[in-house]
């Protein structure tokens, strides 16, 4: 028998062996109508220890909820450093690699709030901007922010 036929042979069975035993191998480690303490799943245990886990109907998010996030004053063009706290601005991007033929600016955020402008520690530094985002639209700002480049526009 050829080698390289053996070494598939001997690749395949392995497969089929680790295969039978996580199908038959993770189950239960006693059968059902054995006499023993109830089966518990590690989920349950983590579960109950959870303060924060609840196992009934989800409450439905509201607008409300927000999330600050912190931008360099310097990597949105079209906000000042004068900008006041509680300014309302959309926030645009254009993406780094354009994902159409042409870059262009799309809108990425509509009506977020500024919370406050921070000034930097050290001379040299630019001054952070802390917004207000709705948590449903964090991660948007979080992909916009790392693969693209933000603008803002203050909403009159």
């Amino acid at each position: 028998m050829p080698r390289r036929t053996r070494n598939l042979i001997l690749v395949a069975g392995v497969i089929l062996v680790v295969g039978v035993y996580a199908v038959l191998g993770t189950g239960p480690s006693r059968q059902v109508g054995t006499k023993g303490p109830p089966l518990t799943s590690p989920l349950t245990t983590a579960q109950e220890q959870s303060p924060s886990f609840t196992t009934g109907p989800s409450e439905p998010e509201t607008e409300s909820d927000t999330r600050t996030y912190a931008l360099a004053l310097t990597d949105i063009p079209g906000l000042s450093g004068r900008t006041p706290a509680g300014s309302h601005i959309d926030v645009w991007v254009t993406w780094d690699r354009p994902v159409t033929r042409r870059p262009k600016v799309q809108p990425l955020l509509r009506d977020v709030t500024i919370e406050r402008i921070v000034t930097p520690l050290s001379e040299g530094d630019s001054p952070d901007v802390l917004i207000r985002v709705p948590t449903k639209q964090l991660v948007r700002l979080v992909y916009g922010d790392r693969y693209g480049a933000l603008n803002a526009a203050l909403v009159p």
